[in-house]
């Protein structure tokens, strides 16, 4: 880090706010205001003050807490204005910017429009990269940390290479988070729901060889679109496990996959899913069921299929989860 800190920092440190380069590591620091960063290297910024952070290059995630709301990034491309709670941020030197929210929403304004008051409005489990030349796509494919919300900052170098659908950009800004080793008790499920996490059922050990495959967090919202095609890119063999609710199975699942006879529970989620059949109440919230499906494929491509087709009246069809664990070689 330059501007005399050279020597190693330790927890507690206080720093002034100033230019700082990384080149190693992660930093993780809490600013006056109660906003929590973690910058991962290589990174290069500028705090401009203590609500303003010139993002030159490198990726950072952010927590506003209760009182950072105004929070802002600046980036070639423009700047992200947090409305909270959780957001990750890349910046590059070729001047795009990508922008992912975790929970609660951000204002992007581009750079190019600064004048025009135009800006884009981002919410929970949506993402986008945008061009310091204007215009912007959608951020697909998110590598995320498996102990925490935030981005890696380098791309994921497991079993998963990419995760890709047949969608429009102008469809959905919807993203997949790839978490490599992420499949554990309490892993989060979706990327656009707060609270639903992986865990065991009642009363039962989380299955071991499950745990520790590589995790794609997929979107909930993708079980309105019924033409729905996802296609995985594999470095190499692997068990390909899809979660699915036991009354909504698909007819395509069950042509491609064998069921393993596991089942596990995820939650806590909302009110309005308690008339679900695959739902049940519990001690902190309400739970639902979903079975474990196994595939072993080999390396390069697998397309799947739409999600669950057959959903309960009254209510929208349940998007199914994937985790993918790699093959020991001979």
């Amino acid at each position: 880090m330059r501007s005399g800190y050279e020597s190693p920092l330790r927890v507690g440190d206080e720093l002034k706010l100033t230019d700082i380069q990384l080149q190693s590591g992660t930093l993780t620091m809490m600013l006056a205001s109660g906003v929590r960063l973690e910058l991962v290297t290589p990174v290069e910024a500028t705090f401009e003050s203590n609500m303003r952070l010139r993002l030159v290059a490198g990726c950072l995630s952010a927590n506003l807490g209760e009182n950072g709301k105004g929070f802002t990034v600046v980036t070639d491309a423009g700047e992200v204005v947090d409305l909270g709670t959780e957001i990750g941020i890349e910046a590059g030197r070729s001047g795009e910017s990508r922008v992912a929210v975790f929970s609660g929403s951000v204002e992007f304004h581009p750079a190019m429009r600064s004048n025009s008051g135009e800006f884009v409005t981002l919410t929970e489990g949506e993402a986008l990269r945008f061009s310091a030349r204007g215009g912007h796509e959608r951020w697909q494919q998110i590598s995320l940390a498996a102990d925490r919300t935030g981005l890696t900052g380098i791309p994921s170098s497991g079993v998963v290479r990419e995760v890709d659908d047949n969608l429009h950009d102008g469809e959905l800004r919807r993203f997949y988070g790839v978490v490599r080793g992420g499949m554990k008790p309490g892993a989060l499920a979706f990327t656009d729901k707060e609270n639903p996490v992986w865990t065991s059922m009642p009363g039962e050990p989380f299955p071991s060889w499950l745990e520790g495959a590589d995790l794609i967090r997929t979107y909930y919202r993708v079980s309105y679109f019924k033409r729905f095609e996802l296609s995985l890119v594999l470095n190499g063999p692997a068990d390909v496990y899809l979660l699915v609710a036991p009354n909504e199975v698909p007819d395509w699942l069950q042509s491609q996959f064998e069921p393993t006879g596991t089942r596990l529970h995820t939650g806590p989620w909302h009110r309005e899913i308690s008339n679900h059949p695959d739902a049940e109440s519990g001690p902190d919230g309400i739970y639902m069921t979903f079975e474990v499906w196994k595939k072993s494929v080999g390396k390069g491509e697998l397309k799947l299929g739409p999600p669950p087709d057959r959903k309960p009246a009254g209510m929208h069809s349940t998007m199914y989860g994937v985790a993918v664990k790699a093959k020991e070689q001979p």
